[in-house]
């Protein structure tokens, strides 16, 4: 991002975010501060689209009201130096989605496919073992989305 793009309200791309309910946030926040989870993240949401180019105001927006099923769960360590804990987890809907919005805008995206997660910490050290680390014995609820213009 530039200056100057910032200055002249010239965008650079789109972010589109799901939001979480408010107890499904309250129980993620609990379950990292029992597993003591380092540097845990509190705002906690699932990128849906972080796209280098602007997308139209009304894209079609992804099934809401959605429990994610805590069978699906699984850790992943994100980032060049994977550092970035996410807790992944299936949802056809999302997938089907997102691939059907690429397909029909072409937007550039920084990696080949969709993973639907929630960023748990943006900085676990090296040290820090997700192997012991247990799965959230909770559903997650999806209730809306958000979107933000990037400059």
């Amino acid at each position: 991002m530039r200056f100057k793009d910032i200055f002249e309200n010239k965008s650079t791309g789109t972010y589109i975010g799901i939001n979480l309910s408010d107890s499904s946030i309250e129980k993620l926040n609990k379950w990292c501060t029992e597993s003591l989870i380092p540097n845990c993240n509190k705002e906690f949401h699932v990128t849906f689209i972080y796209s280098k180019d602007d997308l139209p105001e009304d894209l079609e927006k992804p099934n809401y009201n959605l429990k994610i099923n805590r069978n699906t769960y699984e850790y992943a360590l994100f980032g060049d130096i994977e550092n970035i804990l996410v807790l992944k987890f299936k949802c056809d809907d999302l997938v089907d989605l997102w691939n059907k919005l690429r397909k029909k805008y072409n937007f550039q995206y920084d990696y080949p496919n969709y993973i639907p997660h929630i960023t748990i910490s943006y900085n676990v050290p090296k040290e820090f073992n997700i192997k012991k680390l247990e799965l959230p014995n909770f559903p997650i609820e999806l209730i809306g989305d958000y979107r933000e213009t990037l400059f």
